[in-house]
């Protein structure tokens, strides 16, 4: 299969170009990471012996238990987007530590649930 791209960096100045390069660079990065991480998750589990392992006895629920697991509030895209554009207008190093507040390296680390609280943080730095 082959796929062929282009893209257009349109720019008046160098600072302009430098910052749409920056831009595609954390664009195909992120897409890079999610490629690699879709790729992990198609392949087959390896098999391992088969262990007949003794049920654990049920625990008391306890209230951590009970609480259903969110709803992603923002899509993945919607977040990136948000993303992309604070790298394009400088602000790299905020985007940075945003995901280091959400123990996080890159934006496929985040937990999907929350993506909206990402998002609306991202929507604070500009």
């Amino acid at each position: 299969m082959a796929v062929n791209m282009s893209f257009s960096i349109q720019a008046t100045t160098a600072h302009e170009l430098a910052s749409g390069i920056r831009e595609l660079a954390a664009i195909i990065g992120a897409a890079k990471t999610d490629i690699a991480d879709d790729v992990k998750a198609a392949e087959p589990a390896p098999q391992s012996e088969s262990k007949v392992e003794p049920e654990p006895e049920p625990q008391p629920e306890t209230q951590s238990e009970t609480k259903p697991k969110a709803e992603p509030t923002a899509s993945i895209e919607a977040v990136r987007l948000k993303l992309a554009e604070l790298v394009q207008s400088g602000k790299q190093a905020e985007v940075k530590q945003l995901l280091e507040s959400f123990g996080a390296a890159k934006l496929s680390d985040v937990p999907p649930e929350r993506y909206g609280e990402l998002l609306a943080k991202a929507g604070e730095i500009g």
